[in-house]
């Protein structure tokens, strides 16, 4: 049973949240977070440590200005490349106007596709509605950035929350990166544990803080347990988190592979040997056959430079300087790389040219080629629409609570201000879709024929072509036709038909 008002629980919960298995959890985090954000060389450095040895990875390019993650991450996060339409119910022509403003001021559809970017790169992502800045905000955190306690009665759900500032010098600095079940971590052998007994780390846990919530509590605390904060009730009774997450093994935590920042640390390498192959055998390799006696001690190899080689007549040994070329296969290498990102774009379902080693781009032949091309993605997301559509719903439940307990208070802009009628509203999102795309070409293909079977006449094809009203094209219409007349010849009398 969670009981936040016992130091004892706090300080149990704090020990838990240090053991080795959480570390973990939160290294994992860590690295697809740093990968993603190009911060990939240290992994790159120390997948091929394990391939090869360190000091053959010391003299290695290393190719990792490619962040082949983030493209990845992007291109799969679709549901918010097009702004969303919000349909607000039961709510007055007041209220409306402060919530759109207020959504609009707070960059909501920014903050929700970034979660939906971070979504496709941990499969999970946690939302947070909060005031800050008399405003309402939403914050994005990633899962080594918080601790959760599970519902006794459902574990999927979380019971509480605590957030806390993750120290990342015990993973990104220090040591060099390690191997743990198939994620490269870093770590110190300090345990980070705040023992009964004094110890060299009782100084960190007066700076650390861990901000607590549940439905009842909101607290913050230290290292060691101690509230700090002096009001310790949650105003709104409500967790003021939205977990967007699929396919939990009833556990709050997704419990999955690494598989987007594992393939981009191993594609990295894979360039990275292929730079090392092309640097290493790019110039043709200097061989000298001698007698150790006749060997030079220094050899100078130029075009204005002469290599004399002494010949012993008495000797059977003979004395050659050659050059050898290496023959690499470097064809073979590329077209390895391409097979291996071309198979994992296929096992997500995004296309092989999303990112491609050749110089190529998408050529469409026509609109319903572009339109199939936009389904291969839009069939890649297409769960993700119905995720986010209960996102959307969770999140305005928030923003309504907030707003209606801060209406009318210091702590909320004025312009924010509604009734207490706003509880009672709903929100519906339409999110957009693919839609047919026709190439100017197959337009006027369609209009030609429809004018020649006399299905519509030069108003309605103006209509069709351009997306105009009846009335718009009318005026179109007159207005090329006076050009029409202008342009003819002075002394010419148009003719009676050819009148507006």
């Amino acid at each position: 049973m969670t009981n936040w008002e016992s130091l004892e629980f706090r300080t149990e919960f704090l020990k838990s949240i240090n053991t080795n298995e959480n570390k973990e959890r939160k290294a994992k985090s860590l690295q697809e977070y740093e990968i993603y954000n190009g911060n990939i060389s240290q992994y790159v450095q120390a997948y091929l440590t394990e391939q090869l040895s360190a000091q053959t990875v010391k003299r290695m390019p290393i190719i990792s200005s490619i962040d082949i993650c983030k493209r990845i991450a992007d291109q799969e996060a679709s549901v918010y490349r097009q702004q969303p339409k919000r349909e607000f119910s039961d709510i007055s022509e007041a209220d409306l106007l402060a919530v759109e403003e207020l959504y609009n001021d707070c960059g909501f559809d920014i903050k929700m596709n970034k979660s939906n970017r971070y979504y496709k790169l941990q499969s999970q992502s946690l939302i947070q509605v909060l005031p800050k800045d008399d405003k309402i905000d939403l914050r994005v955190l990633f899962p080594h950035n918080f601790d959760a306690i599970p519902n006794m009665t459902d574990p999927e759900r979380a019971e509480s929350i605590v957030i806390s500032a993750f120290n990342k010098e015990n993973y990104v600095q220090g040591d060099k990166p390690r191997h743990i079940n198939g994620n490269f971590v870093t770590g110190s052998s300090r345990d980070s544990q705040n023992q009964i007994s004094a110890d060299e780390d009782d100084y960190k846990s007066a700076i650390e803080r861990y901000v607590v919530w549940s439905d009842k509590y909101n607290f913050i605390m230290d290292g060691k347990g101690k509230i700090l904060s002096e009001e310790i009730e949650n105003p709104i009774g409500k967790l003021p988190f939205v977990d967007i997450a699929q396919d939990k093994d009833y556990n709050f935590f997704v419990n999955r592979g690494s598989q987007l920042s594992i393939f981009a640390i191993q594609y990295n390498a894979a360039l990275s040997d292929l730079a090392n192959i092309v640097r290493m055998q790019a110039y043709s390799q200097a061989v000298l056959i001698a007698p150790k006696d006749a060997m030079p001690e220094n050899i100078v190899v130029g075009p204005t430079s002469i290599i004399k080689l002494a010949i012993d007549p008495n000797s059977p040994a003979q004395t050659d300087f050659k050059f050898v070329s290496p023959s690499p296969d470097l064809a073979g290498s590329i077209q390895f790389i391409e097979v291996l990102i071309s198979n994992f774009l296929s096992s997500r379902g995004l296309s092989a040219s999303t990112v491609s080693g050749k110089a190529t781009a998408d050529k469409f032949s026509s609109g319903i080629e572009r339109f199939l091309s936009m389904i291969d993605r839009f069939e890649a997301t297409k769960s993700d629409f119905s995720l986010y559509d209960d996102a959307e719903r969770q999140v305005y439940d928030l923003v309504k609570m907030w707003l209606v307990y801060y209406s009318g208070t210091p702590y909320l802009n004025k312009k924010y201000n509604v009734s207490a009628a706003l509880a009672s509203s709903y929100l519906k999102v339409h999110f957009a879709k693919p839609e047919a795309i026709q190439s100017e070409s197959e337009k006027l293909a369609v209009i030609q024929q429809k004018l020649e079977l006399g299905l519509i006449d030069d108003v309605e094809a103006l209509m069709f072509l351009n997306d105009i009203s009846k009335t718009e094209a009318i005026e179109r219409l007159d207005e090329i036709q006076q050009r029409s007349m202008e342009k003819q010849p002075s002394g010419v009398i148009p003719n009676e038909a050819a009148q507006p």
